[in-house]
């Protein structure tokens, strides 16, 4: 089980890595793929666990995101299951697509 899953583009790499310290500094077990994927050709199955897995998701929502498919299917995951949903806004987007409105949203920024 985990506290936290993150969906996040590889552009925000460097703020993911300054939240994941935050977030574990608190006691908060959180999943993201930098730290539990390696070199796995499979990946999809085990980021579907663990959003299972997680208490909450956390999304951080960028340009890059809304275009990678591999995000998609994270989001995806996270409204199929339901999941509490946070979204963080780290930039501008063109225009926020209608399937993020069917997150279970329990607050945006």
């Amino acid at each position: 089980m985990f506290d936290i899953f993150i969906c996040y583009s590889r552009k925000e790499i460097d703020f993911i890595h300054c939240l994941n310290i935050a977030l574990k500094s608190i006691k908060l077990s959180v999943w993201i793929d930098q730290e539990k994927i390696f070199n796995e050709s499979d990946w999809y199955p085990l980021v579907r666990k663990a959003i299972q897995e997680s208490s909450l998701c956390l999304i951080v929502v960028n340009q890059d995101l809304l275009n990678s498919f591999s995000c998609f299917m994270e989001v995806e995951r996270i409204i199929s299951l339901q999941k509490p949903t946070i979204l963080i806004f780290r930039s501008s987007v063109l225009s926020i697509p209608t399937y993020l409105s069917k997150l279970n949203l329990i607050y945006s920024c």
